[in-house]
């Protein structure tokens, strides 16, 4: 079982990798005007970290 400090540190850690993954695509995506296969990877991304977040919040038992 992982400890809180842990799942804080792992869940911190997953928001800002998503966030600026997030963040890179989308600028990357504007400044070149190829829309169509960033968006798709951006959301494919972010549903996966999202994902990833949502696993690491303690359930209420």
């Amino acid at each position: 079982m992982q400890s809180i400090q842990t799942k804080l540190a792992a869940l911190i850690g997953l928001a800002a990798i998503a966030f600026t993954s997030i963040a890179v695509l989308l600028y990357i995506s504007i400044a070149r005007d190829f829309l169509p296969g960033i968006v798709e990877l951006t959301v494919a991304l972010s549903v996966a970290l999202i994902f990833g977040i949502v696993t690491l919040v303690p359930r209420a038992s």
